[in-house]
């Protein structure tokens, strides 16, 4: 057992709490079933631990928090582990599979790991209490160990070189500049491909969306603008209102035929909707496809079926962008009135072990529709490769670029021989 001295270290005092409260689960005798879950974020990649990471996993949980009797510590490490009281296992992993979409990005993700130093570990605390106090005993263990004689996290000074994360001012003097400057120069276009399982390729539609790493150079060199996602979902609104404005003006960048647009629909008003449909009048005949963040429908259903029907009316498509494997079989398509889905791709996903249920997945694109799921940020070949094993037609990223355009990258340049270019 841990030293007393815990007790009174106030930089472990999480790690405390939990041992108590495991200490006091193991002298129980009851029926209730008790299942703890262990995320081991302190092990994820440095950019995807930031504080505004941490409070959107924590806030994941606020259903289950409101629902049932649960508990949910946050370790000094930045790990989580909630526990839980007859909480259904389902339950549990509805918000665990939501945690995997949001650091999809990351190679723990798809780890299963070994000794319960993967991603997640789900703990059986009916079953063994005994296991759980242990493993509740070598969590403030090391905490003790990490931390005894350490300045606090908190006091620790920012890197010199670390970029400051924009806030409510930084926003205000990039929508000044965004004002005085032409949204052209930072707006680029990639196609989205259909690729048969001969080889011939077509584009579907290509997307016009605005370059954030070229814009955060030019107007923000010091500021990392996606670092508070909210701040971020601010400035998306004005880059929709910018854009837009830019693509109705005279001799502004002609939109590609068929073309898709990146739109949060939560930012959508009557003055964008008149905007969009001065720009619909001219591109009728090719219907130009929204694409907007995946979670839209989440935050604000009502609101969110009610703008994609009138979207839909006045004859433009809805693209649901930002998916994962993991996200992916728990969309309903036709029920939430989109014409496709996008899911990323990531170079983890090809690796051994770490390909996730393909049978769920291939379902998922299935019912979703072959043609009407677009696999994105294709850089190599392995992409196309796990694509194809999941019945995906549809691919957008560099090497379908260079596939479908053959742009100058000699790499995969074995591979394009058997797609054809139209």
């Amino acid at each position: 057992m841990t030293s007393r001295w815990t007790v009174y270290n106030p930089a472990v005092q999480v790690e405390t709490d939990l041992h108590d409260c495991a200490y006091r689960l193991a002298r129980l005798t009851d029926s209730h079933k008790r299942v703890a879950l262990h995320l081991n974020l302190s092990k994820l990649q440095p950019s995807r631990r930031r504080e505004h990471h941490m409070r959107l996993a924590m806030a994941v949980f606020d259903s289950l928090l409101m629902r049932y009797e649960c508990r949910l510590f946050r370790l000094s490490n930045g790990d989580l582990v909630l526990v839980t009281k007859d909480t259904p296992l389902y339950e549990i992993e509805t918000q665990l599979a939501k945690l995997r979409g949001m650091f999809a990005d990351d190679p723990l993700v798809y780890s299963a790991g070994l000794n319960g130093d993967g991603f997640a570990t789900i703990v059986d605390i009916s079953a063994d209490t005994a296991a759980f106090l242990k493993r509740c005993d070598d969590i403030l263990a090391d905490a003790e160990q990490r931390t005894r004689g350490l300045a606090s996290p908190t006091l620790s000074p920012p890197m010199k070189n670390e970029a400051r994360a924009l806030d409510m001012q930084g926003l205000a003097m990039l929508d000044s500049a965004l004002s005085a400057t032409s949204i052209g120069p930072f707006l680029r276009q990639q196609a989205v491909v259909l690729i048969s399982e001969d080889g011939d390729a077509e584009t579907v539609f290509t997307e016009l969306y605005v370059s954030i790493p070229e814009l955060q150079r030019a107007l923000a060199p010091q500021a990392d603008i996606e670092a508070d996602p909210w701040i971020f979902l601010g400035l998306t609104h004005l880059l929709d209102r910018k854009v837009l404005a830019h693509l109705n003006a005279a001799g502004a960048t002609p939109l590609p035929r068929p073309a898709s647009l990146n739109l949060c629909l939560s930012g959508l008003d009557h003055a964008m909707l008149d905007g969009l449909m001065r720009l619909q009048s001219r591109y009728r005949e090719w219907r130009t496809i929204i694409e907007t963040p995946h979670l839209e429908p989440f935050v604000d259903l009502a609101g969110y079926m009610e703008k994609a029907a009138r979207l839909r009316e006045m004859g433009f498509r809805i693209c649901l962008d930002g998916l994962c494997h993991h996200t992916l079989p728990l969309i309903d398509r036709e029920r939430l009135n989109a014409d496709f889905l996008k899911i990323r791709w990531s170079p983890a996903l090809e690796r051994e072990g770490l390909a996730a249920p393909l049978g769920r997945l291939a379902a998922a694109v299935q019912r979703a529709g072959v043609e009407r799921v677009v696999l994105c940020r294709c850089d190599g070949p392995g992409a196309l490769a796990w694509g194809r094993s999941i019945g995906i037609k549809l691919y957008q990223g560099r090497y379908v670029d260079i596939l479908h355009h053959g742009t100058g990258d000699p790499r995969g340049t074995a591979e394009l021989a058997p797609f054809a270019r139209h």
